[in-house]
């Protein structure tokens, strides 16, 4: 192994990659871009004989207004393209849902985010966390995978009330969705 492989799997196996979107990953967007950032840093970034050395991705996403409706094809083609010169049994990678700051502008685009949430635009959030997700089920044998989600109901006022009376109950329904959309990707037995 020459210097340049060394610097290479020392350089990517011992990194921690955390790929946030542009503009940050706590600003509201109206909707998922129709990008993943990741798809960049995988076909453009990282060498394709260097690939193998990649141990950890983690993919933060931002907090988005609607049900996310953008096309994931890119992305798949994208996992499509490396799953063959990535490592899995050795790659972590981790998906984070952000959630909006906690004190935002009054008169701020985001100050009204999620302030009404009903249960259908919740779930439908949900379903746009797994269609973010879904694709990596095409990396067979992959390590680990971690999703963390934010919970929508987090801004109503059904929801703050929950949280300062049910904390427990609602880290529980976080965690559980969290644990279906992992086990949807990695299978059901999964922990």
């Amino acid at each position: 192994m020459g210097m340049r492989d060394l610097a290479r799997e020392v350089f990517f196996g011992e990194n921690r990659f955390v790929m946030v979107p542009e503009g940050g990953a706590r600003n509201v967007v109206d909707r998922l871009p129709e990008q993943i950032h990741a798809e960049k840093f995988l076909r453009e970034v990282v060498p394709r004989d260097a690939m193998k050395y990649v141990r950890t991705l983690e993919l933060v996403f931002p907090p988005f207004q609607t049900p996310s409706i953008s096309p994931f094809k890119e992305w798949e083609d994208t996992l499509k393209a490396v799953r063959e010169d990535l490592n899995f049994p050795k790659l972590t990678i981790r998906v984070c849902f952000a959630d909006k700051r906690p004190y935002d502008e009054p008169g701020s685009q985001d100050e009204w985010f999620r302030l009404i949430m009903t249960k259908k635009e919740a779930m439908q959030i949900y379903g746009s966390y797994m269609r973010v997700v879904k694709p990596l089920g095409q990396l067979e044998g992959l390590g680990r995978l971690f999703v963390k989600v934010a919970w929508p109901w987090e801004w109503t006022e059904q929801g703050k009330w929950r949280i300062q009376e049910e904390r427990e109950r609602v880290q529980r329904e976080v965690e559980d969705a969290e644990g279906r959309i992992e086990r949807m990707v990695m299978g059901e037995e999964y922990e």
